[in-house]
């Protein structure tokens, strides 16, 4: 009886996440209903197939990295925001039409659409509406400030999203500040807009959810919040974290009945609540239970009894798989070395059948160079897994922080720090909606068109990088901040530490003019180089000269 039972189940997941596949609407697909990011087309398994089958680049001027929005894809188009344009892009990648918006995009766009109608999270805290059928404006919302970087949420007619403003630092965490609002959908109308005055706190990736007759949110301030979905009323709140920030969205599992969610102190969250908007219980647990240090801004993705969610702990990126129930772990991959995984993972439920244990496939980014396409393979016997890589961007290597959306097809589709859109299929499988010629592309796995170099990226004339110079840093609590001058643009800054007379080791890799180190007890070293890459080749600076770091 309960192999019939579970048997029904899955069929009936299955059959939801179906539903799902004609469009893929907002950020993760979420529908309130318990199926976001979970697709049933059969996505790209091959690691020596997995390629572009085509990519659309949007930077512009002498701009070295650039944001784009997340997704939406509908039956006959494409649409993604790169600055303050929005485009509609055919299945081939090229662009049909583009409307200018009213604001410029924030670092993070999730749109989100809703029948003819597409819903733009914009900077200055405000949304713009935009019908699909003829790519004109419909209406702007009022600006509520700050950044637009939350999830937008669409109910029977109204929207929910946040915004976050910068505040200021607190021995070296950035403290921040914003408001949770609910627009009228057809007119763009303000309905409510909530602040908690008392524990600040701004709405940075994550967004609201709603279960039952309530709207749930969560913030900076790592409160839950419990809403009415047309009022001013708060029906409950809940101090979700005490040490860390809410960075991640909310999660709806329809087998436990509750809502997932995760913190950047390397938590996920279990929540339960009633239909009225009361908050019951909250179970939580490390996602890597013995580490010293961790992070997580990764939305948890639940499929099967089990919980799919990123992180990085003690500097290892992980993608972890843990019980969905009892939030137990039952293991996690490393992706290496400042490789943290911020992404939400995408389940694809293709090839699970009962003869291989409902095996499905898991993918995601990691937030380091060269910002591709990673996935696990995993099952209800599945105890360990290795992170496989199914694409390498060869012509557009940066930092990824862009969760992977696919569309009824199988067809994956992402951005990275470079500002160039991703389609990664298996090469050697051809699509009928492919209209255009694609853009040339191959993968490490695969023989490029031509044996020679171009002249411009021939070893012996590529310019090593110089070494950063002005070394800064300046006490915050218990940690450094380094700061120094990057002379190389597009470069890399790597940050090697050396305790007392011990090794050096390679501490930070970032694109940025500026990371943190824990002081400790020991004596502390730090010495910087450049590395800038091309044509998949590293080139590094000189060292700089040794810093000792006073206590």
């Amino acid at each position: 009886m309960k192999t019939l039972k579970k048997t029904i189940l899955c069929t009936l997941l299955i059959t939801s996440a179906t539903m799902l596949l004609c469009s893929w609407n907002t950020f993760r697909n979420e529908d309130g209903q318990g199926n976001a990011n979970i697709v049933s087309s059969r996505t790209p398994i091959d690691t020596k197939k997995g390629g572009t089958i085509w990519t659309r680049s949007f930077l512009s001027g002498g701009d070295a990295t650039t944001c784009n929005s997340s997704p939406v894809i509908t039956e006959s188009a494409i649409y993604i925001v790169s600055r303050n344009i929005l485009y509609e892009m055919d299945f081939g990648g090229n662009v049909k039409r583009k409307l200018t918006l009213s604001a410029s995009m924030n670092s993070v766009c999730n749109m989100l659409r809703h029948d003819d109608f597409l819903y733009i999270p914009l900077s200055a805290g405000k949304m713009e509406c935009v019908r699909l059928s003829t790519l004109k404006r419909i209406w702007v919302s009022e600006s509520f400030g700050g950044q637009s970087l939350s999830t937008v949420y669409y109910h029977k007619g109204y929207l929910y999203a946040g915004t976050t403003s910068m505040t200021g630092t607190t021995t070296g965490i950035t403290n921040t500040n914003g408001i949770f609002y609910c627009l009228n959908a057809s007119d763009g109308s303000t309905q409510w807009t909530y602040r908690d005055e008392e524990h600040p706190g701004g709405y940075y990736w994550g967004g609201g959810i709603t279960y039952g007759n309530a709207l749930y949110f969560a913030g900076d301030n790592g409160i839950l919040v419990s809403h009415s979905l047309l009022t001013d009323e708060v029906y409950d709140t809940r101090k979700i974290t005490e040490n860390g920030n809410i960075r991640a969205g909310l999660t709806y599992d329809s087998v436990t009945d509750s809502l997932y969610t995760a913190s950047n102190d390397g938590q996920v969250h279990k929540i339960t609540t009633d239909k009225e908007g009361k908050i019951q219980n909250i179970l939580s647990a490390k996602i890597i239970p013995n580490a010293k240090t961790a992070n997580c801004t990764s939305t948890p993705t639940v499929w099967n009894g089990r919980l799919y969610i990123g992180s990085s702990a003690d500097s290892i990126g992980y993608l972890s798989v843990l019980d969905a129930a009892t939030l137990s772990p039952r293991y996690s991959v490393p992706c290496g070395e400042f490789h943290e995984v911020k992404s939400s993972p995408l389940v694809s439920t293709a090839y699970a059948n009962a003869k291989n244990n409902q095996t499905v496939y898991v993918y995601f980014s990691c937030n380091a160079m060269p910002g591709g396409i990673f996935y696990i393979k995993d099952s209800e016997a599945t105890t360990s897994a290795k992170a496989e890589t199914l694409y390498t961007p060869a012509k557009a290597p940066q930092f990824c922080l862009s969760s992977i959306a696919a569309d009824k097809d199988g067809t994956l589709f992402y951005s990275n720090d470079s500002g160039t859109f991703f389609a990664v299929s298996e090469v050697a499988v051809s699509s009928d909606r492919i209209t255009a010629k694609p853009t040339p592309s191959f993968t490490p796995t695969q023989k490029p068109v031509t044996t020679k170099k171009p002249s411009s990226v021939n070893d012996e004339k590529v310019k090593k990088p110089k070494a950063p110079t002005k070394i800064r840093y300046k006490k915050r609590g218990n940690k450094y901040r380094i700061s120094w001058k990057k002379k190389t643009k597009n470069s890399q800054t790597v940050v090697y530490v050396r305790y007392n007379s011990g090794k050096w080791k390679k501490k930070c890799v970032t694109q940025k003019s500026f990371c943190t180190i824990k002081k400790g007890r020991k004596k502390i070293q730090i010495r910087l180089r450049s590395r800038i890459r091309r044509n998949k080749k590293w080139y590094y600076s000189s060292y700089t000269k040794k810093v000792r770091l006073k206590k």
